[in-house]
């Protein structure tokens, strides 16, 4: 309590001192200008005035500049929060859509497996009643000419009706049917280069998802598929075997699936139009390949030469075939046009006919000249 009382008191002297000391010097200004002391005391309370009011405009300047910082402070957290969100909500759009793309590739996938299943039961029944009849005349024959025990006559039996049925109906085996079937659901879809469906298609796209919808994986592209199939021969060629086009084995440039009685589907580039078609083999193909497993006869092989029976039988050089391949593409281009062609060909007739058309007025006044004379 003493302490505080000599404090205060040290602080009242020190008061007193310092007001005594500046009365003295406004005494002492008020007398180098010749002017009172009370003018001097005005003088520096106005300065005094002036002096508090510039610290204070001071302060709020640096409030409002505190102030100014702390909202763009504000407003950048305020943007960043906004183009976070922003940034979510389009990658879960982008996450949505790819859910939703994904959903529609499996619903296309299940519909093209569908209608490959129905057309495959729909040439399965009639395949395999043809095979079963080929495998009874096959298995009675055997028995009674070799007279051998009734296991090796019904392998013998059932080995000749696959062979029968394999070369005369467009279904083999459950995974080539599958297979063919896929295929002839794609007839008349367009033909886009790199395409692998559901609705258009290129050469290699169609066999490759035709295959595996009968669960056999191809890869993309023809070369890689004549690498990666068996070779066969021209007599155990059997529907979904897959034809291949090209000027040697090395340089594979076009493929198709064989569907059986000398047809294939495949889906050729037009210049103008092309889509999934269904014909007879044309020119010659560099071989022919079967996808699956290698069986133990092919093994170690090197494809040769297709041999085709007939009039297809004789050997040509890859520059032939390369040839025939040409013609054969000029002829579907030209069988393409020939509906324009005619159409064309009409127009012009008829307008050469409405000009050639004579002036009968002209000709009755010719006439009757030629009799007058």
């Amino acid at each position: 309590m003493a302490d505080a009382q000599q404090a205060a008191a040290a602080a009242d002297t020190a008061a007193r001192t310092v007001a005594a000391q500046q009365e003295a010097g406004l005494a002492q200004l008020a007398t180098l200008r010749n002017t009172s002391v009370a003018l001097e005391r005005q003088r520096q309370e106005g300065l005094a005035a002036i002096e508090r009011a510039r610290i204070e405009a001071e302060n709020r300047r640096k409030a409002e500049e505190q102030a100014r910082a702390e909202a763009a402070r504000q407003a950048e957290l305020a943007r960043q929060e906004t183009a976070r969100l922003e940034a979510a909500r389009q990658q879960a759009a982008r996450i949505e859509a790819a859910r939703q793309e994904a959903a529609r590739l499996e619903l296309a996938r299940q519909e093209a497996a569908r209608k490959a299943a129905a057309a495959a039961s729909g040439s399965s029944g009639s395949s395999g009643a043809s095979g079963s009849s080929g495998s009874s005349g096959s298995t009675s024959g055997s028995s009674s000419s070799s007279g051998s025990t009734s296991g090796s006559s019904s392998s013998s039996g059932s080995a000749s009706g696959s062979n029968s049925g394999g070369s005369t109906t467009p279904a083999g085996s459950g995974g080539a049917a599958t297979a063919v079937a896929f295929a002839k659901a794609q007839l008349g879809d367009p033909y886009v280069w790199a395409a692998t469906g559901p609705n258009s298609w290129d050469c290699s796209g169609l066999t490759m998802k035709a295959w595996l919808a009968a669960g056999v994986r191809l890869p993309r592209v023809a070369q890689a598929q004549y690498n990666a199939t068996t070779h066969v021969a021209i007599a155990d060629l059997r529907p979904g075997d897959l034809v291949f086009y090209g000027t040697t084995s090395s340089s594979i440039y076009h493929v198709g699936m064989y569907v059986g009685n000398g047809m294939m589907i495949h889906a050729p580039p037009h210049r103008r139009r092309g889509e999934v078609l269904l014909h007879s083999l044309h020119a010659r193909p560099v071989a022919l390949r079967r996808p699956g497993l290698a069986r133990p006869s092919d093994t170690g092989k090197r494809p040769g030469k297709v041999t085709f029976p007939g009039r297809l039988a004789a050997r040509h050089t890859p520059a032939r075939v390369w040839q025939m391949g040409r013609q054969c593409s000029r002829e579907l281009h030209r069988a393409v046009e020939w509906p324009s062609r005619l159409a064309r060909s009409m127009a012009s007739m008829t307008t050469r006919s409405a000009t050639a058309r004579p002036n009968h007025r002209e000709l009755s006044t010719d006439l009757s000249g030629s009799r007058s004379l």
